[in-house]
């Protein structure tokens, strides 16, 4: 069933618009709903973090505000009006002014439920309480709250809230803050003498009055620690007490549905840590994600049924032009549709009607295009056969010089032959160095027989140069015959020619050609070089330098512009033309044809010279 189903979407036009229409319209829209969703998501997220992080803020500042405030009150002992009574009640036991003391404190302040003064020297406990409660032994846990102003006389400690005993209200909390009452005398010294030291008990109210209007969720939690990450305040009680960081806050949360933050609420290192759950805002974000979902499927419904209207009307005219196309593959070319509409569709009945005429007279033309190319290879068979005639008479001619021992037309003849091979076989571009120079021998030994020794040439190949390298094919003869025609014979003397090949530097091949002819002037080298990096467009008539020219743009072509022919001359002198190539070390003949032929360029290997092979 489901390969009939795969089969009947391959072939039914109408299936794949439906399928097509569906995919284009559900791939946006399903696109569109998820960023959507996730740009509110994301916007309420922020949102919510930012009014998270500002209300954690106001409640860090909020606590510090309250926390320094009573953190000042201890410190009014040290006040001119209260510190020598004070230090003199402290050594002698004077009640009166202790009593007065205290009860100042609870009256600056009304969630302070308690007040203690413990003298050094005594250890008696004087305490003034809102609820007029007599002092006594075990009401609090002395040693317990002060432990840590053994190790920092001079600091506040505060303590964890706890259970207020011994006044008929056990279930209130209080925090305690105590400081010593130290000799200020004694301040620089490393252990300041302590004369006593002052408690007093902080009813939670007052911190819990700072999360009162807060829309805080039911498992939200909100705790205050001290400089040692113990908790001393919390809206969950049982957190109290307990070693908290925010690490610690965030392994205890519930992982993507929670957030942690924390704010330090003053310069003593408490901190203020806040553990928010998102249930409200989820909950906002699942009424979104429905209203969404039901939108979607609404808009998919009424995409499904425009896609079949569509895809009817589409596929009937093309089911027309799949049945006249049927019957052009049966041979009948005599097809003409109607054209019913200005659109792709009545442009593609158009289209298989001029096809259908074009066919035809196609046909017609390709048998004669078939003659035409048999014509075309008849010939290629007889240019083969010419250049063969060509050797075999030169051969014939050479062979009948040798019969009447006139050995010199012989040997003339015979290089006759060797540099029309040369130039007309295989139809290589890339020879051997030893090839060209053999090409260049037989060139000059007609030279010398013609002008009777009137011209010497010298070759000289410098060290390091293998004579199996790739040079172009008839780079040299054209320099030679150059210098034979335009400097040697216009100096009615004997002349010599120098032909170098050296390693000009990495990767470059250098091969001059020098004599000591007439040379030129200025005015005719300039000219010279102008008609070199000429274009052939832009040539209005033959002139001459024809072959220095052919041989610079042969060069050019095939490797750059770097490479090519440089001309150096002086009047009276000699002229001196210049080969730049690369440095060829190995190619395959077979490879370097085609590889011409396509167009393609060299590319120097990594030992700075070129080697043709495929890449």
């Amino acid at each position: 069933m489901r390969g009939l189903r795969i089969t009947a979407l391959r072939r039914s036009i109408f299936a794949k618009f439906v399928v097509s229409f569906m995919l284009a319209g559900l791939l946006p829209l399903s696109a569109l709903g998820y960023f959507l969703m996730n740009a509110y998501f994301q916007q309420s997220e922020r949102f919510n973090a930012n009014n998270l992080e500002q209300m954690t803020l106001y409640l860090a500042k909020n606590a510090g505000q309250l926390m320094n405030g009573y953190n000042d009150i201890s410190k009014l002992m040290y006040d001119v009006n209260w510190y020598p009574a004070l230090s003199q009640a402290a050594r002698g036991n004077q009640s009166s002014v202790i009593d007065n003391w205290l009860s100042y404190v609870i009256g600056s302040d009304p969630y302070i439920e308690n007040a203690y003064f413990v003298p050094q020297t005594s250890r008696e406990i004087w305490m003034r309480s809102r609820r007029a409660e007599p002092a006594g032994e075990g009401k609090i846990p002395l040693e317990e709250l002060t432990s840590e102003l053994k190790l920092r006389p001079k600091e506040i400690e505060i303590s964890p809230a706890r259970a207020e005993k011994g006044t008929g209200r056990p279930d209130r909390q209080v925090i305690t803050f105590a400081r010593n009452l130290l000799d200020t005398s004694t301040l620089l010294e490393g252990r300041p003498k302590v004369l006593g030291v002052f408690l007093f008990d902080v009813n939670v109210d007052a911190f819990d009055e700072l999360i009162e209007g807060l829309d805080l969720g039911v498992r939200d939690r909100i705790v205050l620690t001290d400089r040692q990450g113990n908790v001393v305040y919390g809206n969950d009680r049982a957190l109290i007490g307990r070693e908290m960081t925010a690490e610690q806050a965030a392994r205890e949360a519930d992982g993507r549905g929670s957030r942690v933050m924390a704010q330090p609420v003053n310069d003593s290192g408490q901190m203020l840590l806040g553990t928010y759950y998102r249930t409200n805002f989820l909950g906002t974000v699942g009424r979104f994600k429905g209203l969404v979902i039901a939108t979607g499927a609404a808009c998919l419904a009424l995409l499904l049924l425009l896609s079949l209207v569509l895809s009817r009307r589409f596929s009937q005219p093309i089911r027309a032009i799949m049945q006249k196309l049927s019957r052009m593959e049966s041979g009948d070319l005599d097809v003409s549709l109607p054209v019913r509409s200005q659109d792709e569709l009545g442009q593609l009945t158009r289209g298989m009607n001029r096809m259908a005429e074009q066919l035809g007279r196609f046909i017609q033309e390709a048998y004669v295009a078939e003659l035409k190319q048999k014509q075309a290879e008849l010939g290629a068979l007889k240019s083969q056969i010419r250049p063969h005639y060509l050797y075999n008479t030169l051969e014939v001619i050479r062979m009948s010089a040798v019969s009447r021992d006139d050995m010199p037309v012989a040997d003339m003849i015979h290089s006759l032959s060797n540099q029309l091979a040369y130039v007309l076989d295989n139809g290589e571009n890339l020879v051997t160095l030893d090839e060209e120079l053999a090409n260049v021998r037989d060139y000059f030994h007609l030279i010398e027989a013609r002008y009777e020794d009137l011209v010497s040439l010298e070759i000289a190949v410098g060290d390091g140069v293998s004579t199996e390298w790739g040079v172009l094919k008839l780079s040299m003869q054209p320099l030679l015959e150059n210098a034979v025609q335009h400097g040697i014979l216009p100096k009615e003397s004997n002349g010599r020619i120098r032909l170098e090949v050296l390693p000009e530097e990495p990767g470059t091949l250098a091969i001059r050609v020098i004599d000591d002819g007439i040379g030129m002037d200025e005015a005719r080298l300039a000219a010279l070089h102008r008609k070199l990096e000429q274009s052939e467009e832009k040539r209005s008539k033959p002139s001459g330098g024809r072959g220095l020219k052919n041989v610079h743009d042969r060069l050019r072509a095939l490797y750059g512009e770097r490479y090519g022919l440089t001309v150096d001359s002086y009047p009276q002198l000699g002229t001196s033309v210049q080969i730049r190539m690369p440095i060829i070390r190995e190619f395959d003949r077979d490879r370097y044809s085609k590889r011409l032929e396509s167009g393609r360029r060299t590319s120097c290997d990594r030992r700075g010279g070129v080697t043709w092979a495929d890449r």
